[in-house]
């Protein structure tokens, strides 16, 4: 009885690994996440266990897309790019409206991850519910301008102040653009490494599509006109050569009856 137990067990914990591997990007684990983070009902199946496990999956989702600093640069260098063009402008006095005091962008849990991986903050936790990254820019009374980073994914707890590596709190902003100057994304095009076909508009690469396509039915057309063309040649060669041979054979008969008369 115990051995059945065990094995129930075994197949059920390989069944619910099975079933989050298959939905852990799908419409059913993210249900699942929203009914349980605004304290609605759950199914059935959704135990706390099975949570724990989900949980596990999407941070390790996590780990495997941002543990690259390569794909970080690619993933939140522009966002971070843009921030630090904007504290640039901001202590210059270069910005459009310079009574521009705060910039806020909406987006999703991926790109809150992917601007924490770019500043080499990121603890691969899946950003909760409305969490949010700070990042602040302040004048020290000797006219030195320095940087904080605040992260915050728990309503019910205070912020916390992130400390980017190589640049130790408080952070002088000079200090922090020479350590995100690497995460920052300068070249799209040379970065990613696109190819010409990449680069070329959707217009462009319609009517290039279009104009191959134009091109290989000209060809097929042109091949089935000579190959028409020769068939029909050919068979009238064939024709003609009937005809003659058929002449012949009557001239032949023709002497031979002579001979015989």
């Amino acid at each position: 009885m115990a051995d059945s137990r065990a094995t129930s067990r075994v197949v059920y914990i390989l069944l619910v690994n099975l079933l989050l591997c298959l939905h852990i990007r799908g419409k059913r684990t993210l249900k699942f996440v929203s009914l349980k983070t605004h304290n609605r009902t759950l199914p059935v199946w959704a135990t706390p266990e099975v949570y724990d496990k989900l949980t596990e999956f999407r941070n390790f989702d996590l780990r495997a897309d941002f543990s690259d600093r390569a794909r970080n640069k690619l993933h939140g260098g522009p966002l971070l790019g843009a921030i630090v063009n904007n504290m640039t402008q901001a202590i210059e006095g270069t910005l459009p409206d310079r009574r521009l005091k705060l910039v806020m962008y909406s987006a999703h849990d991926a790109t809150v991850a992917s601007l924490l991986s770019a500043l080499g903050t990121f603890n691969y936790i899946h950003p909760s519910y409305c969490a949010c990254v700070m990042v602040e820019l302040h004048q020290e009374d000797s006219g030195e301008f320095v940087t904080e980073v605040w992260y915050r994914n728990d309503s019910g707890h205070d912020p916390y102040l992130l400390t980017v590596p190589g640049c130790p709190n408080p952070c002088s902003y000079q200090q922090f653009l020479n350590v995100t100057k690497d995460s920052i994304v300068t070249g799209r095009e040379k970065e990613c490494e696109l190819r010409i076909v990449d680069m070329l508009t959707r217009r462009t690469s319609i009517i290039v599509v279009g104009v191959v396509l134009v091109i290989i039915l000209f060809v097929v057309v042109v091949i089935w006109i000579y190959v028409r063309r020769s068939r029909r040649s050919h068979q009238h060669s064939q024709n003609l050569i009937s005809e003659e041979n058929i002449s012949l054979t009557s001239t032949n008969d023709d002497e031979n009856e002579a001979e015989t008369l």
